[in-house]
Protein backbone atom coordinates (compact mmCIF):
# COMPACT_ATOMS: atom_id res chain seq x y z
CA UNK A 1 0.00 0.00 0.00
CA UNK A 2 1.04 3.74 -0.85
CA UNK A 3 0.08 6.59 0.84
CA UNK A 4 -2.06 8.75 -1.58
CA UNK A 5 0.24 11.91 -1.51
CA UNK A 6 2.89 9.91 -2.78
CA UNK A 7 1.01 8.03 -5.49
CA UNK A 8 -0.03 11.05 -7.16
CA UNK A 9 3.77 12.97 -6.45
CA UNK A 10 4.58 9.89 -8.38
CA UNK A 11 2.93 10.45 -10.99
CA UNK A 12 3.78 13.61 -11.87
CA UNK A 13 0.83 15.45 -10.54
CA UNK A 14 3.06 17.53 -8.39
CA UNK A 15 5.47 17.94 -5.24
CA UNK A 16 3.76 16.34 -2.24
CA UNK A 17 3.37 20.28 -0.70
CA UNK A 18 1.36 20.68 -4.43
CA UNK A 19 -0.71 17.45 -3.46
CA UNK A 20 -1.90 18.58 -0.55
CA UNK A 21 -3.10 21.64 -1.38
CA UNK A 22 -5.10 19.64 -3.98
CA UNK A 23 -6.73 17.32 -1.25
CA UNK A 24 -7.67 20.56 0.81
CA UNK A 25 -8.68 21.66 -2.58
CA UNK A 26 -11.09 18.60 -3.15
CA UNK A 27 -10.12 17.65 -6.32
CA UNK A 28 -8.57 14.52 -5.38
CA UNK A 29 -11.10 11.41 -5.24
CA UNK A 30 -10.59 7.94 -4.46
CA UNK A 31 -13.20 5.69 -5.77
CA UNK A 32 -15.75 8.39 -6.44
CA UNK A 33 -15.15 10.03 -2.99
CA UNK A 34 -13.43 12.64 -2.01
CA UNK A 35 -10.54 12.84 -0.31
CA UNK A 36 -9.86 14.30 3.45
CA UNK A 37 -6.10 13.23 4.00
CA UNK A 38 -3.09 12.74 1.73
CA UNK A 39 -1.97 10.22 4.25
CA UNK A 40 -4.92 8.02 2.72
CA UNK A 41 -3.77 4.27 1.78
CA UNK A 42 -4.15 3.35 -1.56
CA UNK A 43 -4.89 -0.12 -2.17
CA UNK A 44 -4.12 -1.87 -6.23
CA UNK A 45 -7.65 -1.89 -6.54
CA UNK A 46 -8.09 1.88 -6.09
CA UNK A 47 -9.04 4.59 -8.64
CA UNK A 48 -7.57 7.70 -8.26
CA UNK A 49 -9.17 11.05 -10.06
CA UNK A 50 -7.71 14.24 -10.07
CA UNK A 51 -9.70 17.20 -12.15
CA UNK A 52 -12.10 14.09 -12.72
CA UNK A 53 -9.17 12.79 -14.54
CA UNK A 54 -8.05 9.73 -13.61
CA UNK A 55 -4.54 9.60 -12.80
CA UNK A 56 -2.38 6.14 -13.60
CA UNK A 57 0.97 5.43 -11.82
CA UNK A 58 4.20 6.21 -13.48
CA UNK A 59 6.21 2.96 -13.98
CA UNK A 60 10.27 3.15 -13.47
CA UNK A 61 11.68 4.11 -16.19
CA UNK A 62 15.49 3.37 -17.37
CA UNK A 63 17.41 4.76 -20.04
CA UNK A 64 20.81 4.26 -21.67
CA UNK A 65 22.55 7.27 -22.49
CA UNK A 66 26.63 7.50 -24.52
CA UNK A 67 27.57 10.43 -22.79
CA UNK A 68 29.44 12.84 -25.43
CA UNK A 69 32.12 14.79 -24.51
CA UNK A 70 31.62 18.41 -23.15
CA UNK A 71 28.31 17.07 -21.21
CA UNK A 72 28.39 17.09 -17.41
CA UNK A 73 26.37 14.49 -15.47
CA UNK A 74 24.70 16.84 -13.17
CA UNK A 75 20.56 17.27 -13.39
CA UNK A 76 21.29 21.10 -13.03
CA UNK A 77 24.27 23.24 -14.31
CA UNK A 78 24.65 27.02 -14.91
CA UNK A 79 27.96 27.00 -17.34
CA UNK A 80 27.46 23.55 -18.80
CA UNK A 81 25.15 21.64 -20.84
CA UNK A 82 23.82 18.50 -18.40
CA UNK A 83 22.80 15.10 -19.86
CA UNK A 84 19.07 16.05 -19.82
CA UNK A 85 19.33 18.35 -22.26
CA UNK A 86 19.92 15.19 -24.81
CA UNK A 87 15.78 14.14 -23.44
CA UNK A 88 12.87 14.92 -25.11
CA UNK A 89 10.15 17.16 -23.32
CA UNK A 90 7.51 14.59 -23.02
CA UNK A 91 10.08 12.17 -21.25
CA UNK A 92 9.59 14.26 -18.13
CA UNK A 93 13.24 14.37 -17.02
CA UNK A 94 12.57 16.09 -13.82
CA UNK A 95 12.88 12.91 -11.63
CA UNK A 96 15.71 11.58 -13.87
CA UNK A 97 18.78 11.06 -12.27
CA UNK A 98 22.29 9.38 -13.65
CA UNK A 99 23.43 6.28 -11.76
CA UNK A 100 27.00 7.02 -11.30
CA UNK A 101 29.39 9.81 -13.11
CA UNK A 102 31.40 10.75 -15.68
CA UNK A 103 33.81 13.36 -16.20
CA UNK A 104 33.18 16.27 -18.26
CA UNK A 105 35.75 14.92 -21.08
CA UNK A 106 34.98 11.59 -20.69
CA UNK A 107 32.57 9.53 -22.88
CA UNK A 108 30.64 6.50 -21.91
CA UNK A 109 27.49 4.70 -21.03
CA UNK A 110 25.41 6.28 -18.28
CA UNK A 111 22.27 4.30 -16.66
CA UNK A 112 19.88 7.28 -16.57
CA UNK A 113 16.67 6.46 -14.49
CA UNK A 114 13.95 7.55 -12.18
CA UNK A 115 14.33 4.41 -9.92
CA UNK A 116 15.85 5.90 -6.81
CA UNK A 117 16.00 2.49 -5.17
CA UNK A 118 17.61 1.44 -8.05
CA UNK A 119 20.28 3.92 -8.07
CA UNK A 120 21.16 3.56 -4.52
CA UNK A 121 21.57 -0.23 -4.52
CA UNK A 122 23.68 -0.02 -7.13
CA UNK A 123 26.40 3.29 -6.56
CA UNK A 124 26.23 3.41 -2.86
CA UNK A 125 29.24 2.65 -1.14
CA UNK A 126 27.79 0.29 1.84
CA UNK A 127 26.53 -1.77 -1.10
CA UNK A 128 29.04 -4.15 -2.43
CA UNK A 129 29.16 -6.55 -5.71
CA UNK A 130 28.08 -10.11 -5.48
CA UNK A 131 31.23 -10.41 -7.80
CA UNK A 132 34.47 -8.63 -8.06
CA UNK A 133 34.85 -7.66 -11.78
CA UNK A 134 38.59 -7.79 -11.53
CA UNK A 135 38.68 -11.27 -11.67
CA UNK A 136 36.42 -11.43 -14.84
CA UNK A 137 38.87 -12.52 -17.90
Amino acid sequence: MIRLDRFLANSGIGTRAEVKKLVKQKQVKVNGKSIKSPNQKLKDTDQVMVNNQIVSALVDRYFMFNKPTGVITATRDAKHQTFLHYFREEVHVEKLVAAGRLDKDTTGLLVVTDDGQFVHEIIHPSKKSTQDLSSCD
